[in-house]
This record gives structure tokens, sequence and C-alpha cells, in this order.
């Protein structure tokens, strides 16, 4: 997606939701935490998620290798919170997300090489969330779900390499895009030591994206339409409040 185009309406509700979070300014009566999670990521889409496919002949020897897509990977985030007595809040975080996947095998019958290098980097500089914690007084853990969207930067680039007779071919494709995105999240924070907080969250993001990728040496092109280059996310994490 070209940044220049018109922006889908969630880039412009959380443009305004920051704005509404900035301008009621600092109150004491307000909880507010810092703190840093990260996990295991897997996309939901097909093309995404992809193949890694080999094939053998009647004497086990594998004849081809075939891999698409990402695979699983992982997310790692800063964020800032605040929170009212009553537990609701916001979030605001950074960070990014990676699926990479990678295959080198040497083929029979002519003895030929073929290796894949596949990446989708995405790095979210703000996402918002709305969130509410249910706390008990007397509990030391404070369960939380919320709702939330965000930005995404991304890189994706797909690399094959093939080696027959010593003689080396390398196909490339890649693009950059930004995509906007909604995500949901179910989690608890737990009181382990004063105001130490562990975190355990799952996180489920749709990342509608149209890519269309381009050839290094030929110029040539191919586009992807409506994909989804979130997925599901289990994240533990470290809080501190202030």
């Amino acid at each position: 997606m070209d940044a220049t185009k018109e922006q889908p309406p969630v880039v412009w509700a959380l443009c305004l939701a920051i704005a509404v979070l900035v301008s009621t300014g600092y109150s004491q009566d307000r909880e507010w935490i810092v703190g840093l999670r990260g996990g295991l990521m897997a996309p939901q889409n097909g093309l995404i998620q992809g193949l890694h496919m080999v094939r053998y002949d009647s004497d086990g020897a594998p004849t081809s290798l075939d891999v698409s897509g990402f695979g699983n990977g992982g997310t790692v985030e800063l964020y800032a919170g605040r929170f009212a007595p009553d537990g609701s809040g916001f979030i605001l975080a950074a960070g990014g997300q990676f699926l990479v996947t990678t295959a080198d095998l040497t083929l029979a019958p002519d003895g030929h090489r073929e290796a894949y290098d596949h990446r989708l980097i995405s790095f979210t500089p703000v996402t918002l969330s709305r969130v509410h914690r249910f706390r008990h007084p007397e509990a030391h853990a404070i369960p939380y779900l919320g709702l939330g969207v965000g930005l995404y930067f991304s890189n994706w680039r797909t690399q094959q390499d093939r080696t027959v007779n010593e003689v080396f071919t390398r196909t490339v494709y890649s693009a950059k895009f930004m995509s906007a995105g909604m995500h949901f999240v179910a989690g608890c924070h737990v009181s382990v030591y004063h105001d130490l907080l562990l975190e355990g969250q799952f996180r489920y993001s749709y990342i509608p994206s149209n890519v269309r990728t381009t050839h290094e040496e030929s110029n040539t092109s191919v586009e992807y339409l409506g994909l989804n280059i979130g997925g599901t996310a289990l994240q533990v994490g470290l809080a501190f409040k202030l």
C-alpha cells in the first residue's frame, strides 16, 4: 500500500483515539504501567502460513522441494498503559512481528541444490488498545480484555537459490507496504513482588493487506489480494506499576 494514498478509516480512528488519550492528561487517581512482552505467533491466512513439501522417489531420495509462505514466527513489543479505578484504560504499544521459514536440500537424481529463505517482518510503530481489567481487592491476578487498532510497516522477501552443475541462480521477490489492522486481546497481570507484574496474553490480529511483490532483476510482479498478515499470538512479559 502506498502511504501517500487515502488512508482507511481505521487509521483515522487510531489517530483520534490517541488524541483523546493524550488530551485527558495525567491524573493522580489513575494507575500507570510499563512493560515488555513477546512470544510465538501463528498466521491464520493460508498463503501467509504457506507450505513446506518434499517429494521422494521409490528409493526414499528427495527429488523436489517446494516452499511457499512464511510459516510461524514471533512478536515483541514495549508498552505503556493507564487505568482508572474502575478498571477501564488504554494501552499504547510499539514493536513488531516476524515470520521466517528456511529450507536447504540436495535433490536426486542429479544432485542439484535448492534453498529457500522467506521472511515477512512487520514493524509496528503504534497500536492502541481499549482495555478493561477485572480487579478484585484481595486477588493477586488481574485478568483483562481489550480491543484495539494499529499501524504495520512490513517488509516481504522470498528468496530461492538453485545450483545445477555448479551454475548458481537466485530468484528474489520483495515488497514494502503499510497496513492498518485490528486486534483482540485477553490476558492477565499477576503481582509477583511489590510493583513488579508478570503478564500472559493471547492476541488475535486481523491485518488486511494487498501486496504487490516485484522480481528484483526483471521488474515483473506478482500481486496478492485480500491477505491477512495477522494471526494468533501467545505472549509473556514483565511490567512495572508507576
